[in-house]
Order: C-alpha cells, then sequence, then structure tokens
C-alpha cells in the first residue's frame, strides 16, 4: 500500500494484516484471526480484531479505528490526543477502553489508527429504529441516569491544569470563542459562507458570550449513542475525537438540545431541562435557564459547522451521496437553530419517511443499502419550500432594501451582511431572518 493512501476503501482483512506488521515491528508477534467491522462514526472506520499471540503485551480482543479523510470530524479529530486522554480518564476511575497503540504516522496503514481494549457490553443509538423499543426501559432505569449524570460530573472534574499538552487551549482564548472559531472556520470556507441563519447564529453567539466560563476536560460528544452499556452501569463512554479542554457546560447542552431530541426526548432519556437541573444538583452550581439557553446555541451551532465540515471532505466538490447527505443535514440544523434563536417556531409536523418511501424518491431499489442512508434526503427534498415561498423572501427583501423591478436572487454576501447590520434594531431584518431559516439556503456548489 502505498504511503498516505486513504485505507478506508480497502477490505476490512488487508487493514487487519498492515495492522499485524504494525505489532511486528514493534515486537510484537501476533495473528489475526477474526475480524469484525463495528459501528462507529462516519469520520472513523471502526473494527474488532481477534488476537492470537503469546505475548502477554497483545490482548486477545483489540478494537481498531482507523481516521477516514472524510467525515464531520475530517481534520478535527487527532489520534494521539484521544490517546492520551483515554490514559489519563482511565487513572481517574472513567469507564474507558484501554488505549494500547496509536499512530499519527499514515504509512503503517495509510491514515492514522487509534486501538484500544474492547470493552464488553451493549451499544445502542436512539436515533436507530430498532433501538426505539428499548429507550423506554432505560428513561425509567434510575441507576443508569444517575451513572451518566456521575460520570459526567467526575469527567469535569479534571482541570485544564492536569490535561496533556495536546488538549489544552492557548490561556488567551476563552472555551467558547474557541468553539465559535473552530465551526465559524468550518463555515467560512464551505458553500455555506454566506447562510443567513449560521451567520446571524455566529454573530449572536460573539455578541452574547458569558462572561464567566469554566475550564476542564469535556467529552464534545457525550450521549447515549457514545457508551457501551453493562448490566446495570456504562461500561465504557466512547468516541473521544472532540475530546479537550473546554467549557462542561457544552457537554451539559448538547444533551438538552434538539440536536439529540428523540421520541419526545432528550437524548431518548430525559424530559426537558431535566438533565441541566441533575446535572447542576450532582456538581453543586446553578445553571440560570438563560445560560443553558445560550449553550444549546452554541451546542446546535457545533452540530451544524460539524456537517458543514462533512461538505468540505464528502468528494472534490461533485455531486454524491455523502454530500448530499451532508448538505440535507446542514439545511435540517439551520432551521433548527433559527428555532433555539427564537427566528422561526418549531416544526409542527415531523416527517420521516420509511425506507420504501425514500427509495421510491430516489428510485433506488427497495434492498438498496443507499435506501436507507438518502432517507434524511427524501425527507428534505419532501420539505423543502414551494418555490412561492423563496418568491416571498425575495419580494420582502426587494421591498426592505428600496428595490424595483423584477425581483431574481441576488449575492447572499450582500443579503447576509445587509440583514446582520440591521437586525438587532430592525424588525423587518429580523422578519427577513425568520423567513430565512425556512429557506434552504447555499446547498448546491
Amino acid at each position: 500500500m502505498t504511503p498516505g493512501r486513504d485505507t478506508t476503501a480497502e477490505e476490512p482483512h488487508q487493514i487487519a494484516e498492515l495492522f499485524r506488521r504494525f505489532l511486528l515491528d514493534r515486537g510484537h508477534a501476533a495473528q489475526v484471526d477474526q475480524v469484525r467491522m463495528l459501528s462507529g462514526g462516519r469520520s472513523v472506520l471502526t473494527m474488532h480484531l481477534e488476537l492470537n499471540s503469546t505475548d502477554p503485551a497483545v490482548p486477545a480482543h483489540v478494537v481498531l479505528q482507523v481516521q477516514k479523510e472524510a467525515g464531520p470530524t475530517a481534520g478535527v479529530a487527532d489520534v494521539r490526543r484521544q490517546f492520551e486522554l483515554l490514559g489519563l480518564a482511565r487513572s481517574r476511575g472513567l469507564p474507558v477502553a484501554t488505549p494500547l497503540w496509536c499512530s499519527t504516522d499514515r504509512r503503517p496503514l495509510g491514515a492514522p489508527f487509534l486501538t484500544t481494549s474492547l470493552v464488553a457490553g451493549v451499544a445502542l443509538d436512539p436515533f436507530r429504529r430498532d433501538d426505539g423499543p428499548l429507550l423506554d426501559d432505560l428513561a425509567s432505569n434510575a441507576g443508569l441516569r444517575a451513572a451518566i449524570v456521575e460520570h459526567l460530573v467526575a469527567l469535569h472534574s479534571i482541570t485544564a491544569s492536569d490535561l496533556p499538552d495536546s488538549a489544552r487551549l492557548p490561556s488567551a482564548i476563552t472555551p467558547v470563542t474557541h468553539e465559535i472559531d473552530r465551526w465559524a472556520d468550518a463555515i467560512s470556507g464551505s458553500r455555506f459562507a454566506d447562510d443567513p441563519v449560521l451567520s446571524y447564529a455566529e454573530l449572536w453567539l460573539r455578541q452574547n458570550e458569558p462572561r464567566v466560563q469554566r475550564r476542564s476536560l469535556i467529552h464534545g460528544d457525550y450521549r447515549l449513542g457514545n457508551f457501551v452499556l453493562g448490566d446495570r452501569d456504562i461500561a465504557a463512554i466512547l468516541d473521544w475525537e472532540f475530546a479537550g479542554e473546554g467549557d462542561p457546560l457544552l457537554d451539559v447542552a448538547m444533551l438538552s438540545s434538539p440536536t439529540v431530541l428523540v421520541g419526545g426526548r432528550y437524548d431518548g432519556l430525559w424530559q426537558e431541562g431535566e438533565f441541566a437541573r441533575l446535572y447542576a444538583d450532582r456538581a453543586g452550581i446553578e445553571i440560570s435557564a438563560d445560560t443553558l439557553r445560550y449553550y444549546v446555541v452554541l451546542a446546535v451551532f457545533k452540530v451544524a459547522g460539524l456537517w458543514v465540515n462533512s461538505t468540505h471532505t464528502a468528494g472534490d466538490g461533485a455531486m454524491s451521496l455523502d454530500l448530499l447527505r451532508a448538505g440535507f443535514s446542514v439545511l435540517t440544523l439551520r432551521r433548527t437553530l433559527g428555532e433555539v434563536l427564537g427566528l422561526a417556531s418549531p416544526a409542527r409536523d415531523a416527517f420521516a419517511p420509511s425506507i420504501q418511501a425514500a427509495s421510491a424518491a430516489l428510485k433506488l431499489p427497495d434492498a438498496s443499502r443507499d435506501a436507507v442512508l438518502l432517507m434524511s434526503v427524501a425527507r428534505a427534498l419532501v420539505q423543502r419550500p414551494p418555490f412561492e415561498q423563496e418568491l416571498d423572501f425575495w419580494t420582502h427583501y426587494a421591498t426592505w432594501v428600496g428595490s424595483t423591478g423584477h425581483v431574481a436572487p441576488v449575492d447572499l454576501t450582500q443579503v447576509t451582511a445587509r440583514l446582520l447590520a440591521a437586525a438587532s434594531g430592525d424588525p423587518g431584518a429580523r422578519d427577513l431572518l425568520a423567513q430565512a431559516a425556512e429557506l434552504p439556503f447555499t446547498m448546491w456548489p
């Protein structure tokens, strides 16, 4: 394999063979008896390797995570930082897999990778229909709910000064500013750069940044889908791609934001505001409604930025399945931003087409794997506002700026700049921003 080549298109057994050679180069002789693919993030290829070795340093079961070149965390995740933070978290008694080997060097496997121990248990995803029936039982499991709160409080008790250099922020930048800058940078270089709603969200976050912020280790994606569940507790907290120094209220807000709302409960477990109240009680702090709202807006902005990041990395600019899915996810999230910012009312009717409906809409065979992946695309196509609604926006905009004559879409850079400049004191501009939250601006190249 050529050094630097993306391994994500390779057969898992070829990757496993490269990993065996990596171990051998480090003096660990082992055979790979079995390879099983595991569900993982969209930016990581994850597999379970069953190893056969007489070397006591080589476990019989390991999890190999190979970083992809595309996906939400592309260019953000760092396997060395994850490796070091897993070791730190484990030393503090948190339930995490044991970090074994990692490499930022692309030569061994063609991409950076992280290897950990395998933790036995059950991994669930609240957004996967097959797991839905289990959520009611989990939501009534007081021990599990308490453990989720306890572990996050313990994680946040690791102070910034205890973190390795790879996870520290410069002292001159606040944790909130760091988050805003990270995702604003991702948006600025994308097809969504001049979107009025995303631009307004960034401006609002900067203008309302809290004066008092805490600094500690944060997980960055703390939720049910990133846990391995044991019989009565969390056996392991997974997916540390975003972990590092930050404001712990961002972790709290992620579990309080509409981005994790499923089945009428947040992360499938919590009533509105419930997790924040339980966390505040256990941590011995106060979280006001205004403070929580700010961090919820930041959390939604972050998730939108993640999917914008995917539009950077999903191909070379040509339309593809991954790019469509990423783009339509941004459209959904910009609407959600409009809601949490008070620009738009919550959607009244959520439309969730079946796999068959998605297949029919996109003319795909019922058995096609793409039919499952394109459900969100089909939903966005069905929900796209009619042309008349788009024309209504431009008519209102033309009236607001004093234009006359035929109305046609104009440069969004100019539109966004004018709206943002006037939004704070001009009801007309705010009404236009509310309309903009309904429209799928700048989806296409």
